[in-house]
């Protein structure tokens, strides 16, 4: 879509001839400049409003295939059932001494929803609700759905046979429909008992596969859950699977208390004789050892006792023996007399002779003053105090004998109690070895005692048990009721998830439409892409918009219209592309065939001879020439006849009858159209006609197909260059237009052409909706 060139544009295209561009060693002098397009939120949205069909129609069949695969899911219900696992706080003895209860705490939860989940468990359920009978479990019993693929083409086959096939045929394949679906399945080539056991294994899989158990983190209590497609079943299951949990515990209580009590029995048994066995060998060890205990002394050990203190009174004694010997034995040698000894002293029989002598002697000393010496009673009185100290003395040497014998007796009685004591200890060293062994017997059976006594308490504790209702270490808290709808799946949201995905894959389908398209829609593009100025966009014509007219007489007809307006605006761009001195000779080109090269090349000449100026357009595809076709006239004669020679320049000019245009038509075919193009005589005549006409206009043909336009470029004053926009691909123009810039040409700019002037309105680009939305539309009568 073209647009009138504003300030702007004017001051782009005014510059352009001082536009220099940067030689590239690959590129012949031509470098195009980077895309400065980005990412705004009105792009965006532009974006989507442009592929609005495609968002919509990728919505609508993804959102109509999800509605028909969720309505081919089948429903799930979910029922749960709760149990809280705590200890038994009724037991009428501690069983957990018997018995190894419960501990509630997060492992014995895990513990015990492992055993919900066992397989064990699940073999009791199968039995209690006879699974194996029930289709959802037994896969003879199943009756298989048809999804609606196979129902469509179960009825189209039926359709077809009924239509074009015979009775037989619909007959045939009705009964195979209604055949048993299991007719061939292996499970009936088994014999009967083997194909229990697999059919309950199969059942306790699949039951297994429907129950989930989650213990509660933080509290006691398990949820035991079950996924089924009948309702009615999985609150059955869930509560049939905590019931026999319990029933399960219970049992397995009754058994380890009955196993329990049958191993304590044993072992009072055995403890029992193991005890008296153990008293008897002490009871005859102690005899054979001697051991005999008095109040926990034994006889020994006592006699042992007697015989040190009697050794001790042995001892002292002779050395009071040996003191009173040794002291008669020095008064003795020392001559003192024996009268002072203590031994001597402490003899009553002496004390008596020494009262005695003193009365005597007193007696003496009275009759020595009474009467004369040698008187009868005097000398009587003498001898008997001679008699008496006589005694006396016999019975001092008397005593010191007696000393020497009692040390003898002492130390022969202390020998003798020496060699008792020897006796005894070594007596008493065997004994105590015999005591250490007695004592090791009497710890064992000791030990043995205390054992015995516990297991005999446990079992009277196990024997109370067994008479005594049990009670699990769980309970049910809350039964599983049946469920009033399913819980997967939820069809609302998958629905709306299906939407939304399909809405997402339709707007990345679109962003990845957009940013694969490889075609300009915007002069920003080329002229930012290609280095060289854009002078506008040509809209496309539809055959409603014209009336049957072709383009340049539509441009001519119509000249306020956005067709005519957008070649007046390239035409205008063309002049002031060299303010100084206008081009006179202008050639057009393209890369690829189809951008409008003739039509947009007929407008511009049309539009400048209506304006009054001389004009002529040259035909100079001479292998596709269409520039005839154009004019309704035959291509007999041309510019192909005037570079062979074979006719004067006045013959090849035509006159267009409802203008002042002047064209020259391709003529003949020639077999060399590149050396007539290139030749002297081409050259020749662009310059006599530059010196005829204001603007001589020359359609080449497209630059990738050909190298016709290439030898021409230098020959002229300026170089336009189309691309069609959209479908042009970026890399094909901007060759086309690198070949254009290495061949010398003298570019007067770009432009768009064939523009979706109602399309290109919906991109964010500074040109888009110039000439369909805006105030602009109301400059233009198309």
């Amino acid at each position: 879509m073209l647009h009138a060139i504003d300030e702007r544009q004017m001051s782009t295209v005014t510059q352009f001839p001082t536009q220099e561009y940067d030689p590239m060693p690959d590129a012949g002098g031509f470098m195009p400049a980077a895309d400065s397009e980005t990412l705004s939120l009105r792009r965006l949205l532009s974006i989507v409003k442009r592929r609005k069909y495609l968002i919509a129609g990728v919505v609508l069949i993804l959102s109509t295939i999800a509605y028909l695969m969720i309505q081919q899911i089948t429903p799930l219900y979910s029922a749960s059932a709760k149990i809280v696992v705590e200890p038994n706080r009724q037991n009428v003895v501690d069983i957990d001494q018997v018995v190894s209860g419960v501990t509630p705490d997060y492992y014995t939860n895990e513990t015990e929803a492992e055993v919900i989940r066992s397989r064990s468990l699940a073999y009791k359920a199968v039995d209690r609700l006879n699974l194996t009978q029930s289709p959802l479990f037994n896969p003879l019993l199943r009756v298989p759905e048809p999804s609606l693929t196979e129902v469509a083409v179960k009825n189209v086959k039926l359709l077809f046979l009924s239509l074009i096939g015979t009775p037989e045929d619909v007959t045939e394949l009705q009964q195979e429909a209604s055949a048993d679906p299991h007719a061939d399945s292996p499970l009936l080539q088994m014999p009967e008992a083997e194909r229990t056991a697999y059919l309950r294994e199969i059942a306790a899989a699949q039951y297994q596969g429907g129950l989930s158990v989650s213990p509660s983190p933080r509290s006691r209590v398990i949820t035991i859950s079950y996924v089924s497609t009948d309702p009615t079943f999985a609150a059955e299951a869930a509560n049939t699977t905590a019931n026999l949990y319990i029933e399960d515990q219970l049992e397995s209580l009754t058994t380890a208390t009955t196993d329990a009590g049958d191993f304590l029995q044993r072992r009072v048994n055995e403890l029992r004789e193991r005890v008296i066995t153990q008293e008897r060998e002490i009871a005859r060890y102690r005899a054979d050892a001697g051991i005999i205990d008095a109040g926990g002394i034994t006889v020994y050990q006592q006699q042992l006792a007697r015989a040190n203190e009697e050794l001790s009174e042995a001892r002292i004694a002779r050395s009071e023996a040996e003191a009173r010997f040794n002291q008669v034995q020095e008064l003795l040698q020392t001559g003192s007399g024996l009268e002072t000894a203590a031994a001597v002293l402490n003899s009553d029989l002496i004390s008596r002779l020494r009262e005695q002598e003193a009365e005597v002697i007193r007696k003496v000393a009275e009759f020595q003053t009474q009467l004369r010496p040698g008187h009868p009673r005097l000398q009587l009185a003498e001898n008997e105090l001679a008699d008496l100290r006589a005694a006396i003395e016999r019975e001092v040497q008397k005593i010191a004998s007696n000393l020497r014998n009692e040390v003898q007796i002492a130390r022969v009685r202390e020998s003798n109690i020496r060699e008792e004591l020897d006796r005894l200890e070594g007596t008493l060293e065997e004994q105590n070895e015999a005591q250490a062994t007695l004592q090791s017997l009497a710890s064992e059976l000791s030990a043995n005692k205390q054992l015995y006594e516990t297991f005999l308490e446990r079992l009277k504790e196990t024997d109370i048990l067994e008479n005594t209702e049990q009670q699990a270490d769980a309970r049910v808290i809350s039964r599983a009721t049946v469920p009033g709808g399913p819980f997967r799946p939820n069809k609302q949201l998958m629905m709306i998830a299906a939407v939304v995905f399909s809405a997402f894959v339709g707007f990345a389908l679109a962003f990845v439409a957009e940013f694969m398209d490889s075609g300009f829609r915007s002069t920003a593009q080329l002229e930012n892409l290609s280095g060289v100025a854009a002078l506008g966009m040509v809209p496309a014509l539809t055959k409603g918009q014209t009336d049957g007219k072709r383009p340049h007489e539509f441009a001519v007809a119509r000249p306020n219209s956005t067709y005519g307006e957008a070649i007046r605006s390239v035409r205008t761009g063309l002049m002031l592309s060299s303010v100084d001195r206008p081009p006179k000779t202008v050639l057009i080109t393209s890369s690829i065939p189809g951008e409008g090269k003739t039509s947009t090349s007929l407008s511009i000449a049309m539009t400048a001879a209506k304006s009054g100026q001389r004009v002529i357009i040259l035909d100079c595809d001479l292998r596709n020439s269409s520039l005839h076709a154009y004019m309704d006239v035959p291509n007999q004669r041309g510019l192909s006849d005037y570079l062979a020679g074979q006719a004067q320049i006045e013959d090849v000019i035509e006159i267009h009858p409802s203008s002042t245009l002047h064209y020259i038509t391709a003529g003949s075919r020639a077999p060399n159209p590149t050396d007539m193009l290139s030749s002297h005589e081409m050259r020749d005549l662009i310059r006599q006609l530059g010196e005829m006409y204001d603007m001589v206009v020359l359609d080449t043909p497209p630059l990738m197909a050909v190298s016709d336009a290439l030898v021409l470029m230098r020959d002229v004053d300026r170089t336009l260059f189309l691309v069609r926009w959209e479908k042009t691909r970026r890399e094909t123009a901007l060759a086309g237009i690198k070949q254009a810039l290495e061949a010398g040409a003298n570019m007067a700019g770009t432009v768009l052409t064939q523009v979706n002037v109602k399309k290109h309105a919906s991109y964010d680009y500074g040109d888009s909706g110039y000439y369909y939305y805006g105030s602009y539309r109301k400059y233009y009568t198309d």
